[in-house]
């Protein structure tokens, strides 16, 4: 049989999600989910589009890397959020463990003597250093010059006080509200999210390079634009090495783990539609784990595009003969990255990953795609059965949906309690 891929394959894709694997094809999308209970939960819907989908400009080669980043984004927020739903829901648990999901549901919605001492902790902590930061703001009514470099901290950390204080006064309602508030939930833990990864992945990595090199206005006058080079060269280093220790890290925790089995899994049934082998257990298990057209291997061109190019932008920008600095300096660098870099190097990395996915036997492919390859060892696993029985009826389902232009069986049960679910 033919080992070439029918072209309609190379559109479909999929991303692993709590217990099960989500699997798109050019007009629906599948999520097929592990329940406690054992039985394999299946929603499968038309991918719609939104607004942003409608714009006919966006789908132009670079241009279209944009658009399927947030599209992409936004499809893997609704898997996640029915992967949740299929964990928590009543129906899909062990007849014994219900009554005690009661139990446990009634006490999440009350706050607990460790979650107001860990507020109350926080809260304690950053007034303290707002207290030794004081000197700063003492410095500015004895007329001494703003520096918003120094004044960085100086002003986060009473706002975060702040914050910590009213979860404090107000956790009960607050609590209550997360626990019932879906869309509410999804929310804060998005901002949350977007905060952790800024923190983490920016702003450690950029105070840290300033701290490493010693190159900043603040110290040197008037910084030159090969000094602001190696202060870049420096931090995109330290976003590669963090970005990789943090999937080292999180990879160690076991609810993780098994999430990498599925993407595992997730590959080896795409791998064996596109090699045109019938799509079973043994068929998709004898497949590798690794794939071409992961989004591990976008992320990874993504950082290495990023790193290469954001090493050149500016640190400290001169408009109208004026050397910018401070939180003027960020925010000018934040927006070139974003509004400009971003949208270069997702539409450079997409139309490479689209490339390679047709050309996944030429030898330059294979070089060009090693370290994204190297990656997907971190955050893949090989799979078990289990793993590979709902990544195939993820994939059915779409295919299914293709081929008859309708959806059925929306989030039942697809098959019996499987004895190897445990």
């Amino acid at each position: 049989m033919s080992k070439e891929p029918q072209a309609e394959y190379l559109q479909f894709g999929g991303m692993a999600v709590p217990e099960g694997v989500m699997m798109r094809s050019p007009k629906f999308y599948a999520v097929a989910c592990r329940a406690p209970n054992g039985e394999i939960i299946v929603k499968t819907e038309p991918l719609e589009k939104t607004w942003i989908g409608k714009l006919e400009f966006l789908k132009k080669p670079f241009l279209r890397g944009t658009l399927a980043l947030l599209d992409t984004m936004a499809l893997g927020m609704r898997a996640m959020n029915f992967a949740s739903q299929v964990q928590l829901d009543e129906r899909y648990l062990h007849e014994d463990d219900r009554a005690k999901a009661r139990e446990e549901s009634e006490a999440m919605l009350k706050p607990t003597a460790k979650e107001y001492r860990n507020l109350v902790v926080a809260t304690l902590v950053l007034a303290i250093l707002s207290f030794v930061f004081y000197p700063f703001w003492a410095g500015l009514t004895r007329g001494e010059a703003f520096d918003a470099n120094k004044m960085l901290a100086p002003i986060m950390v009473p706002i975060a006080a702040g914050i910590c204080l009213v979860f404090t006064l107000f956790w009960a309602p607050i609590k209550r509200a997360l626990s019932t508030n879906e869309k509410l939930a999804i929310g804060v833990a998005v901002v949350f999210s977007l905060g952790f990864g800024f923190v983490l992945f920016k702003a450690v990595p950029e105070g840290s390079a300033e701290f490493v090199t010693g190159y900043r206005p603040s110290s040197l006058g008037h910084a030159t634009y090969l000094q602001g080079v190696w202060t870049n060269f420096v931090a995109e280093s330290l976003k590669v090495v963090m970005f990789v220790g943090y999937l080292l890290l999180i990879r160690r925790i076991p609810a993780i783990l098994d999430t990498f089995k599925y993407h595992g899994a997730e590959h080896k049934a795409i791998n064996a539609i596109e090699a045109n082998v019938e799509l079973n257990e043994a068929n998709c298990l004898a497949q590798t784990r690794l794939h071409p057209r992961c989004g591990t291997n976008f992320a990874i061109i993504v950082v290495i595009l990023g790193f290469l190019m954001s090493v050149w932008i500016p640190r400290y920008p001169t408009l109208f003969g004026y050397q910018v600095t401070g939180g003027a300096a960020v925010v000018t660098r934040l927006t070139l990255e974003l509004f400009v870099l971003m949208p270069v190097i997702a539409g450079i990395s997409y139309e490479v990953i689209r490339a390679a996915g047709k050309m996944k036997d030429q030898k330059w492919v294979g070089i060009l795609l090693k370290p994204g390859l190297a990656t997907q060892l971190i955050t893949t696993e090989e799979p078990e059965a289990k793993h590979v029985e709902v990544a195939i009826r993820s994939l059915k389902a779409v295919l299914a949906a293709e081929e008859s232009g309708v959806c059925e069986n929306t989030e039942v049960p697809a098959v019996s309690p499987s004895p190897q679910a445990g």
